[in-house]
């Protein structure tokens, strides 16, 4: 349990370092959140019965909070992000409306709204369920069936799984 926590906290220590120049805003699925205050960043409580209603509560907030601009979501179990990568997600929504960053097992570690997408985030995310092998192709078609364009940022790993581990440094996104 103590070096789960560990690799945890070096996975998050890896996103917020991607994230710190980029408007970055971190939300906990619990509280309290005083131990997250040492990144010296804004803090939310998540909202929501699922991860669906949550990422759709962020991306409403963050639309709200920053209106005209372009928002990215960003899991924090990701060895091999960097700051390149969101930097091209954003920059793919300044031609598509949609981006979704697609993880090794099928799922994805980043998902977007651009800034003049009028498509409400709890649209691209009802009736969607998660945590299967599907999930981001699931979430491509469903872009599609709200006649939204969409493009895709780089395949990486998201440790989910303890054999994640294996996979994300096999691919050399994660040091030893």
């Amino acid at each position: 349990m103590v070096r789960a926590a560990e690799l945890y906290s070096k996975m998050l220590d890896i996103a917020v370092a991607a994230t710190r120049d980029q408007g970055a805003v971190l939300y906990s699925a619990c509280a309290p959140l005083q131990s997250l205050r040492r990144y010296g960043l804004p803090l939310e409580l998540q909202q929501g019965n699922d991860l669906g209603e949550r990422m759709a509560h962020a991306l409403h907030l963050e639309r709200s909070r920053y209106p005209g601009e372009s928002v990215v979501l960003l899991g924090s179990d990701l060895p091999g992000i960097r700051a390149r990568h969101i930097r091209h997600a954003h920059l793919l929504l300044g031609r598509a409306d949609a981006v979704i960053g697609p993880a090794r097992d099928g799922g994805y570690y980043l998902i977007g709204l651009a800034a003049h997408c009028k498509t409400a985030p709890a649209e691209c995310f009802r009736g969607l369920a998660f945590s299967h092998d599907q999930v981001a192709r699931e979430a491509m078609e469903r872009f599609v069936s709200l006649g939204l364009t969409f493009a895709q940022t780089a395949l990486l790993s998201d440790l989910d799984q303890a054999e994640d581990l294996h996979h994300a440094r096999t691919a050399g996104e994660f040091p030893d």
